[in-house]
This record gives C-alpha cells, structure tokens and sequence, in this order.
C-alpha cells in the first residue's frame, strides 16, 4: 500500500523563486495526502538553501547537471504515491480543488491511466495571463483513439504538470526506461500500454513562458532521441494496432518533431546534416529514402520561412 495518494516531482535548475511559487501553488491545494519531491539539476543560485532546515519536502541534489528527463526518472525512484504528477519548476497551480477532483475521478474509474485537465499560458515579462489551446477531448475515452490523433490533429496538455498519472502503469510496463522521459514520450508511451484516458475541461493552472523557455537551443541529441522513442512506438503498434494505418501516424510525429526542433530553436545546417546521416543508418522496415527526403524537406521549409519571418521582424 502506498505512503501516499500523490507525489508530485518537480525539476528545477536555476529558478528559486519560480520553483517557491510552484510549491506554494501545490502548499494551496484543499487535499494534503501528498509528497512534493524537488530533484535539483546542480543549482547554484541559492536553491539548495532553501531547504537545508526542513524535511516537510524531498530534496534531491544533484551532483552533475543531468537533465530533466534524467531527474524525473530520479523522483520516480523514490515516489512513495499511489499517483504521480511530473511538475517543471516554472508552472503553478490556480484551481486548490485540481489533486482533489483527479483522484476521486481515477479511484472512481480504474481503467483509466491518466486524467488531465487544461491550463492557461502566463506572459511571465508582461505578468499577464492569456488563455491557453484547450483540449479537443472531454471525460474518458480510449487510449488508442487519443494516441492515433497525439498531436497531429488533437493538441496534448500543456507538460505534464496538468496530468494525474497512476504510477503503476508507468512501472509495471518499464516506461521509466525509456531514453527520453519527456512529456510527449510519457504520454506515447502510457498512451500505448493503456486503455483509457481521462480529460477534466477545468482549467488548473498556469503554463509559464519566459526568456529562458522559449530562447534555449534544441540540441540534436534530444531531437534525435525523440525520433527514435517515435520509432520504438512505431515497432510496437506495427504488432498490436490495426485501428490506424501505424506509418502515417509515424510521419505525423515526425512533422512535429520537426517543428518544434525548427521554432524551437534555430538549429545549424551541421545538426541537421548530422540528424540526416542518423537517419541513412536507422535500421527500419519503412523506406528510408523516403523518411529522409521528408525529415530534410519538411527542416529546409520551416527554416526558410522562419528566416523570412525574422527579415521581415527587423
């Protein structure tokens, strides 16, 4: 039986006062069985300070910087609730009733993997709030039907902080080893190996933007990684889904993995090339001509008019 009914794990690096206001939003909320693990990628601000004489909250420091995907998999470890919730350090809270609601919905309903609920976008320069792309689904529905539209035509939450999963299936299906334990590969994942999903029309909370979220570069090996979580899921519905044509989907996900490497940063012509020659080498049953004629088409298009874009901002 678990400690808790809910642990929530935030990572944070370098953001002390954005990381006090999540904590605060969660320290808000109306339901108190819960644990709030803070998995600390090597701050050097003054983050370790703030919880050197308290031990109401799991703090974790890490030695080397690892990553966010590296440190959720670190709270995962040590997670003592039935349910988990996957916080970045810059998002908060605004509706005290949110861990409430969501549990008595996945106890009601044990079916379901998760239950997610919408959130608004907080302009954190102009400290205004804007309203945020809601999503498509409302109560529960299949995982099979989501996972065919993830993305593509149907947007998914906002993080991960939005999202109440039930942590067993997370365990028992081995997707804590995963490579990339971001949202969008979370979600693939638990997607595939569950049945249903829940959605709460609710909005929650606040999806911060800030220079520092929308100005960092997007490495290649974080790109190329995701592509291949893509693949893996690829493999597996191959076997078990006849729902949805599973290559279609595939070339989808790639599109979006594109875009977001392209707006997401200003990727350079070398990361590029380098992502092509990984492509020429991916072992794969789907033609990798093609696969690599639309990778290399679908960058150069976006970077094109992103450049327009940018003349044209001057």
């Amino acid at each position: 039986m678990s400690k808790y009914d809910l642990s929530i794990v935030i990572t944070t690096y370098n953001r002390k006062e954005f990381l006090l206001e999540a904590i605060k939003s969660i320290e808000n909320q109306n339901f108190k069985n819960y644990e709030i693990i803070v998995i600390d990628d090597h701050s050097n601000d003054g983050t370790r300070e703030l919880f050197k004489y308290q031990d109401e909250i799991k703090y974790l420091y890490c030695d080397n910087h690892n990553g966010p995907s590296v440190n959720r998999k670190k709270g995962l470890e040590i997670a003592q609730g039935e349910f988990i919730i996957f916080m970045d350090d810059d998002d908060f809270y605004t509706d005290n009733d949110f861990f409430e609601n969501g549990i008595k919905i996945l106890r009601n309903n044990q079916d379901i993997a998760f239950l997610s609920a919408n959130a608004n976008l907080y302009i954190s320069e102009a400290k205004e709030i804007q309203k945020g792309t809601q999503l498509e689904f409302k109560g529960k529905i299949e995982s099979i039907k989501y996972l065919e539209l993830f993305q593509s035509k149907i947007v998914k939450p906002y993080s991960t902080f939005t999202t109440i999963f039930r942590k067993k299936l997370i365990l028992n299906n081995g997707i804590s080893e995963i490579k990339m334990f971001n949202d969008s590969s979370i979600y693939i994942n638990v997607l595939y190996y569950s049945d249903y999903v829940f959605f709460m029309r609710d909005i929650i909370g606040c999806y911060r933007i800030h220079n520092s979220n929308i100005s960092r570069r997007i490495e290649y090996s974080f790109i190329k990684d995701n592509i291949e979580e893509k693949i893996n899921i690829y493999y597996k519905l191959k076997v078990t889904n006849t729902k949805f044509n599973n290559l279609t989907w595939f070339f989808e996900q790639l599109k979006v993995t594109c875009d977001y490497y392209v707006y997401g940063s200003f990727p350079s012509l070398s990361d590029v090339k380098e992502l092509y020659k990984w492509l020429k080498n991916i072992d794969s049953d789907f033609d990798i001509l093609e696969l690599r004629k639309l990778f290399i088409r679908y960058c150069f298009t976006i970077i094109k008019e992103k450049f327009i874009y940018m003349l044209g901002d001057k």
